[in-house]
């Protein structure tokens, strides 16, 4: 079953599309475009809206009985300028894409993966950095100033188990015999497997 909810920026207010679409046309402009993507959600293909006059678009769209100052062709014409929909005549139809509509619900996808993600760590969106994970520091009082390392074991931080941490010399099995020692020490190292050697 599909869905029954669209997926809007919250930002919407404040991007340039919403920006113009008030200038141009007033308050009506932003409400019949925010009612527009909701009606694109029931369209035959998802981000589509079909209307065969002015008076059954309005209907469509639940706005028939509000009085626009500006016509449903101003509205797409100037929304086709702005690159948010196109515009197909079909017979007696007009199909309106919204253009952007499938980039809208690949970034709410994206966004909602990468939350779930951020869940399955135990940290939230807002408590990402430098706080541990069931902390309170992050969300209530900012981000804390200590910070967590896990140390890597030996062989995995770039020194051979069998090398020499002074100075990562390798091949040499464990215990050393003496003539493996004498070659180290000689290289000036007097310490070996974390304990230091007599010279």
């Amino acid at each position: 079953m599909a869905q029954r909810f669209a997926r809007v920026d919250v930002d919407f207010p404040h991007k340039r599309t919403a920006n113009a679409l008030m200038q141009k046309f007033g308050p009506g402009g932003p409400l019949v475009f925010l009612y527009l993507i909701l009606r694109s959600k029931d369209g035959v293909v998802p981000g589509t809206f079909t209307y065969s006059s002015e008076a059954v678009g309005w209907e469509k769209l639940g706005l028939d009985g509000v009085d626009m100052p500006f016509t449903l062709d101003e509205f797409f014409r100037f929304t086709g300028r702005l690159k948010q929909t196109s515009r197909t005549p079909v017979g007696r139809q007009t199909n309106v894409q919204l253009t952007r509509y499938a980039d809208w619900q690949k970034d709410a996808k994206r966004y909602e993966e990468a939350a779930k993600k951020a869940r399955t760590r135990g940290k939230t969106t807002g408590d990402t950095r430098g706080t541990r994970p069931g902390t309170r520091q992050g969300r209530k009082r900012g981000p804390s100033s200590t910070s967590i390392s896990t140390p890597k074991p030996p062989s995995r931080n770039g020194t051979p188990d069998n090398a020499c941490p002074l100075c990562g010399t390798r091949g040499y099995p464990k215990p050393w015999t003496a003539e493996q020692l004498a070659e180290h020490l000689a290289h000036g190292h007097n310490i070996i497997d974390g304990q230091e050697v007599a010279a």
